[in-house]
This record gives structure tokens, sequence and C-alpha cells, in this order.
């Protein structure tokens, strides 16, 4: 495709993109909802807050914001590890649990509006081509170093 089809096409996607639905439905990657999110599915884990860091993609800085603001909620707890002094144990409280069922009902409420209002079929084509898209970037990016 030449350059200047390929940018057009590019704009519509971004014009159109659904940037509200995912900034909503990605909110848990931010910081709380996250770390509520991560320590329920792991309540039966030992969950260090490097942990966090590793897994959400954000930075030791901003977990530590995030836990200093859930601690302060009464949402989780946070210990020295009683094998090495450096490391910090994270556990999720009763209001933390909580406060993740409300954020899950939250969620989903949200999204089965969105999916009512266009219809499972659409939805379901989205999803489909979203699968064609990925399956798309990671067949070319294996044949190219892409630096996009």
């Amino acid at each position: 495709m030449d350059i200047k089809t390929t940018e057009t096409v590019i704009s519509k996607i971004q014009e159109n993109a659904p940037l509200l639905f995912m900034k909503k439905f990605m909110k848990n990657k931010e910081g709380t909802g996250f770390i509520i999110s991560y320590l329920y599915c792991h309540k039966d884990k030992t969950v260090y807050s490097k942990d966090l860091a590793c897994n959400s993609g954000l930075s030791t800085a901003r977990i530590a914001v995030a836990l200093n603001s859930l601690e302060e909620a009464g949402c989780i707890e946070r210990k020295t590890c009683s094998e090495d002094k450096r490391k910090t144990v994270v556990y999720l409280t009763d209001k933390g649990i909580e406060q993740f069922n409300k954020f899950k009902e939250e969620t989903l409420s949200f999204c089965g509006k969105v999916i009512d209002e266009l219809g499972i079929e659409k939805v379901n084509e989205y999803i489909a081509l979203c699968k064609d898209i990925n399956e798309a970037v990671l067949k070319i990016y294996g044949k190219e170093k892409c630096n996009v």
C-alpha cells in the first residue's frame, strides 16, 4: 500500500478508535486498580512490591505512590519480608477485597452496556479484526525489525 493511503487509514483509525472505552476498560493498569486486581488474583501467593512493578509495566516510583494511597485507604498492608528485610510483602485487606469486587462489577457493567449498545455480533467482529491485526503485526514484526 502506498504511503499516502496508509497515512489516511491510520488517521481514520485514530479518529475512530474507542479511546474512551479503552481508557475506562484499562483503568486498572494505571496503578491502584491494577494493584488491587493483581493482589486479588494472587492472594494465595507471596507478592512483593517489586512484582507489582514488573507485572504492570509501571515504574517502582508509581507503584510506591499507588501503594501509599491504598495503604492510607486501608485496602492493603505492607510488611517487611522476614527472610529478606530489603523486600516488602504486600497483602490485600478485607476492604481491598471489597474494592476489587466493586471495581470488577463496575467494569463488567460498563462493558455490558457497550456490548448491548453495539450488539454482540459487532463486538465479535471487532474482536476478530483485532486478532487479525495482532497476528499480522506479529507476522510482519518477525520478518522485519520494526521500529514503530
